[in-house]
């Protein structure tokens, strides 16, 4: 085997090949390499024969972790797995390659070991390039939601004020009317029209301001319930015609507790609000596979498919009084817990609101599996 190793023969095999290729004897020292390797690691074939790995891959970023790959104390280990690293070349490129090992074997006995060397670097690059964009759109992106939050707690900044007055000066003026009903009913409209313009304003500073405070381990149990009183609260006119239903299968989790009761009260008010016949509304809370998950299932009249696209996105809403800020800021509230909300739904069947958390941690230390190779 070796004399064919070192024939013209076999040197022409390895220049076939378009990745690197160094060959090294049982010392540990190389004896064939191709142009591309030579290409690849800014050395000339003359200056390889014969030298070791550690004059050869001299600029291998993880040496450490080279040396092992390599084995240098346990010759006979067959296995390969390729290695990744970054490769500071003595001309100042910088690379990235990536190696792979075969043991040469002859009559079942190892008498050297093949590096294949492949350059990587343009992939890794694209990568950068890609992670990059995608940073500078996440950055603009948060810029612009910033700016828009700003934006809209400006405006409403300076509605609230002139709206104050126009509440306030309509309200007094109903006072002295003396019974002019025509003119009281459209003080009336007025004022109807600057309470509905308050709630606007309030649902706006209330969605932009948003900052979760101080999270705390909260039982799911807890946050259920006390949702479920909030929304009997708000909604009196309907609470005793709900019949609730809950499956808890009991979790914790860290949260803001004002912020999650606020975000259930809002999805729970709005099953409620859709009710017509059947007034059932079912609660699930589950946990498997490392998620969280909390459902809602009402068995209202549901939302249009035309209509659906559109419920998380702010001021929508079919309702003839209504803000349309319920959803949006139930559906915020779940993102910053690093959640996810999904509704779905079809007309006359009902609606079902999905949210899913990530589960805490088991609290022990996430171990890498180590490469085996067969026997």
């Amino acid at each position: 085997m070796l004399p064919f190793i070192r024939s013209p023969y076999f040197q022409a095999v390895l220049e076939g090949f378009s990745n690197g290729m160094v060959t090294f004897n049982n010392t540990w020292n190389a004896y064939a390499v191709n142009e591309a390797a030579c290409s690849i690691l800014g050395l000339s074939s003359e200056s390889c024969m014969g030298k070791g790995p550690e004059e050869i891959f001299n600029g291998v970023a993880l040496w450490e972790e080279f040396l092992e790959y390599l084995r240098l104390t346990e010759f006979s280990d067959p296995c390969s797995y390729p290695l990744h690293t970054r490769f500071d070349r003595h001309d100042g490129a910088v690379l990235f390659l990536t190696l792979n090992k075969s043991m040469l074997l002859d009559g079942g006995k190892v008498f050297g070991i093949l590096v294949e060397i492949s350059d990587v670097t343009h992939i890794h690059m694209q990568h950068q390039r890609e992670k990059q964009i995608l940073e500078e759109r996440n950055r603009l992106q948060h810029e612009r939601v910033e700016s828009l939050n700003k934006l809209s707690l400006a405006i409403a900044h300076q509605i609230r004020n002139p709206l104050m007055a126009i509440g306030g000066f309509a309200g007094l003026l109903r006072k002295r009317l003396n019974g002019d009903s025509v003119a009281g009913s459209y003080l009336e409209s007025i004022l109807d029209s600057s309470r509905r313009l308050e709630d606007v304003v309030k649902s706006v500073t209330a969605y932009t301001s948003l900052r979760l405070g101080q999270r705390k381990t909260m039982s799911i149990q807890d946050i259920v319930d006390e949702a479920c009183k909030t929304v009997s609260h708000r909604l009196p006119h309907l609470a005793g015609d709900i019949h609730w239903s809950r499956e808890i299968e009991p979790w914790q989790a860290q949260m803001d507790p004002a912020f999650m009761v606020r975000a259930l009260t809002e999805l729970l008010a709005n099953s409620a609000e859709a009710l017509s016949d059947s007034w059932d509304i079912h609660i699930a809370t589950r946990q498997d596979n490392g998620l969280q998950s909390l459902e809602i299932t009402d068995s209202g009249k549901g939302i249009p498919p035309d209509d659906l696209p559109y419920v998380f996105d702010p001021f929508f809403t079919t309702k003839a009084v209504g803000v349309g800020m319920g959803l949006p800021l139930a559906e915020r509230i779940v993102k910053e817990h690093g959640g996810r909300i999904h509704i779905t739904s079809q007309p006359g069947d009902g609606t079902r609101v999905h949210i899913s958390l990530s589960a805490p941690a088991p609290g022990r230390p996430h171990v890498l599996a180590t490469p085996t190779c067969a026997p």
